[in-house]
């Protein structure tokens, strides 16, 4: 067991992902602007297509928003392993790691692009003044 732990923290990475900028989130988000919704006459076959195709757009649209805020990815000990990533590698990467893991690589990047940092507040409860002053 001790092995088997071992192996699996040092098979840890972190990963570091930065906000998009509001063009690079136009980029992606381009494809999704042009799709139209059938309306109520379509068939069940176009609705369908539909669904798959915002499936696709969806996925795709989540993959370039993690290869565009990737900074870095550090393994256990603190090296760098990769600076970038692709959409092929990050596909292989998903079927590997799961969706869940996915999704949260694209919700730090939203979450970079949407909240403001917060500073720390100092708490002293003394004042700032010293023994000398």
């Amino acid at each position: 067991m001790e092995k088997l732990y071992e192996d699996w923290t040092n098979s840890k990475t972190t990963w570091f992902i930065r906000a998009l900028s509001p063009d690079e989130a136009k980029v992606i988000n381009k494809e999704a602007d042009g799709l139209e919704e059938p309306d109520d006459n379509a068939s069940a076959a176009e609705k369908a297509a539909y669904r798959e195709k915002v499936e696709e757009l969806n996925e795709r649209t989540d993959l370039m928003a993690i290869e565009k805020a990737l900074v870095r990815v550090e393994d256990a000990k603190g090296n760098t392993v990769m600076t970038s990533i692709n959409l092929p590698r990050l596909r292989a990467l998903r079927d590997k790691v799961g969706q869940y893991q996915m999704n949260r690589l694209v919700q730090a990047s939203l979450i970079a692009s949407s909240q403001e940092p917060k500073m720390p507040v100092p708490l002293s409860r003394s004042n700032s003044k010293n023994a000398r002053s």
